[in-house]
């Protein structure tokens, strides 16, 4: 039986981006699966483009490929533009998810699958009240000694106001989920490992609905974390803001041991990590 090390991390953006390099050098380097939310990327060649009024970094896509040499590397935008703030910048860049995998692991199907609306490719404005577009990075893991790993990371949709609740555009999402993985492996015979930011409450209808239809049960709140937020967050407040937004869904077939949400992490959000046994 092999182990397979995962983690799962929304990055803030790259806002503290000295920190976040340092820790994926320092702290990273043993896993076999990485994702991550909140990319950016600028495709463009010339000037050089500022980071935002909110600090994000637009180069981070290629920063943490240096970070992971020994890693291939899939980028998946959902939404392409231009920075809002202060300043708005000359050239695309581009706002998406990561998926890191340890090169030599047998893995193939890396896609990504349009799990609310359609995805924008150019002229929008990356921040604002708007929904926007999502997508979610499908991969297969090779397993050893039992059927293949149907890897799924996503990161859910951000509505201003909704603190997280049960809206209709998230069910819709979840429904994407659910479809996007059905039509990825049709007969159901392998496992699943659903992992992201999914910006909803643990007791929300889209949640459960994830859990029922895929048959998965949900890690954090199995191992009774009371928050996937870290020190940097705070919007935890009496107008309805939670402590929750990050998960890890899993087969119950599946072998597991050291599932950790780890708070000491350079984001506003903590990681989630996981040793599975294929």
């Amino acid at each position: 039986m092999a182990d397979l090390k995962i983690l799962s991390l929304n990055t803030w953006g790259s806002r503290l981006e000295r920190e976040l390099y340092q820790y994926f050098r320092q702290k990273c380097q043993s896993y076999d699966v990485l994702a991550f939310y909140e990319v950016h990327h600028s495709p463009s060649k010339g000037k050089m483009v500022m980071p935002t009024v909110d600090g994000m970094d637009p180069t981070a896509k290629e920063k943490i490929e240096s970070c992971f040499p020994g890693h291939d590397a899939y980028f998946f935008p959902f939404i392409s533009g231009y920075f809002m703030g202060r300043h708005v910048h000359p050239r695309e860049i581009q706002y998406g998810n990561m998926l890191l995998i340890r090169k030599g692991i047998v893995h193939d199907r890396v896609i990504d699958w349009p799990i609310f609306g359609e995805p924008v490719r150019q002229g929008r404005k990356l921040y604002g009240d708007e929904v926007v577009p999502r997508n979610m990075i499908l991969s297969t893991i090779g397993a050893p000694l039992g059927p293949n790993l149907i890897i799924g990371a996503f990161h859910g949709l951000h509505v201003a106001g909704t603190y997280k609740r049960d809206i209709p555009e998230r069910r819709s999402q979840s429904a994407g989920v659910v479809d996007g993985i059905n039509a990825y492996d049709p007969s159901r015979d392998a496992p699943i490992l659903l992992m992201g930011d999914f910006n909803l409450r643990p007791s929300e209808l889209p949640l459960g609905y994830m859990q029922v239809q895929l048959g998965l049960m949900d890690l954090v709140s199995l191992h009774k974390y009371k928050s996937t937020r870290t020190k940097h967050y705070e919007r935890a407040d009496a107008k309805g803001n939670t402590l929750f937004a990050d998960y890890m869904l899993l087969s119950p077939r599946l072998q597991y041991r050291d599932f950790v949400v780890d708070y000491d992490v350079p984001s506003d959000h903590a990681a989630l990590s996981i040793v599975l046994q294929l």
